[in-house]
């Protein structure tokens, strides 16, 4: 009887963790305006806290969102905009066609320098250090 009642409050838990820990309204919003135009990314959630619950989800790779990103031209004049309240620095990678890292976890936008088309990824966390939602999002880029 105590097993099956360990079990059955396991699974709660986990349940509650993977959907009851997501706060929609701890989560701000992310996008990028390049030639006057806004590009909203491929969004996938990877953790939270809560009530000191923790939760984690599978990190998504470059290849498995890249056939459905809007193609993002690099004219200059691009602007990254994070409105919400984040726990740190957002953390930016880049990869080339081929899924291979140009950069991994900047702290800070680097626009590449050859013509190609690039995955940038970009990895945050929603809220503080308590409570938090984390996010990776994805962009297509091209130079």
């Amino acid at each position: 009887m105590k097993k099956a009642l360990l079990v059955v409050v396991v699974i709660l838990v986990f349940i509650f963790t993977m959907y009851g820990c997501q706060n929609k309204n701890l989560v701000g919003s992310i996008s990028i305006i390049s030639s006057k135009k806004e590009y909203l990314p491929e969004s996938n959630w990877i953790n939270s806290l809560e009530d000191g619950l923790a939760g984690d989800g599978m990190r998504k790779a470059p290849n498995e969102v890249s056939a459905g990103l809007d193609e993002i031209p690099l004219t200059g004049d691009l602007e990254i905009i994070i409105d919400g309240k984040t726990t740190g620095n957002p953390a930016y990678t880049l990869f080339n066609e081929d899924y291979e890292e140009v950069y991994y976890r900047n702290h800070e936008f680097k626009e590449p320098s050859e013509p190609g088309v690039y995955i940038l990824l970009i990895e945050l966390a929603w809220g503080n250090k308590t409570r938090y939602e984390g996010f990776q999002y994805f962009f297509k880029l091209i130079k």
